[in-house]
Parts: structure tokens; C-alpha cells; sequence
């Protein structure tokens, strides 16, 4: 497992009430990353979350609200929703 997905699984045997949904992360220097949702779907799971998941648009390419559209889309995908 990669270190950012350790830190994540770590976060998550902790995490109570809400988990933040982003499917780009943008650094401080402007990069952009894309997350992989399935896969930190699949941490939540594993690590017994069983709280909410508040959706948080990044910025990232598009506009904010076709963007949150889709990132609900895609979480609900993950979901099995």
C-alpha cells in the first residue's frame, strides 16, 4: 500500500460522523492530483466507516456545480448505489 493510502486507512479507524469526498486534490503549488475513489471507497469499507460522506469540489477542471454533480455520481458508484 502506497503512503498516502496508509495515512488515509489510518485516518479512517478514527474518522467518526463525516469523511470529505474529493476526487482531485490540488497541492500548493497548483498541481492537481486525481484521486482514486474506488480504492478509498474500499479503505472506508475495510476500516468500518459508517458515517457520512460530505462531497467537497476542489476545483479542479469545470464548473462547481457539474463537477459536484459528478463527483455524487461517482460516489454513489462506489457505493453500490
Amino acid at each position: 500500500m502506497e503512503y498516502n493510502e496508509q495515512g488515509v486507512a489510518a485516518m479512517l479507524k478514527h474518522a467518526y460522523g463525516v469523511c470529505h469526498v474529493k476526487d482531485v486534490v490540488v497541492a500548493d503549488n497548483g498541481k492537481t492530483y486525481n484521486v482514486n475513489l474506488p480504492r478509498m471507497f474500499e479503505l472506508a469499507k475495510v476500516s468500518g466507516f459508517k458515517g457520512y460522506y460530505m462531497m467537497e469540489w476542489d476545483g479542479g477542471p469545470g464548473e462547481p456545480y457539474e463537477g459536484t454533480r459528478k463527483l455524487v455520481e461517482e460516489t454513489l458508484k462506489c457505493l453500490g448505489a
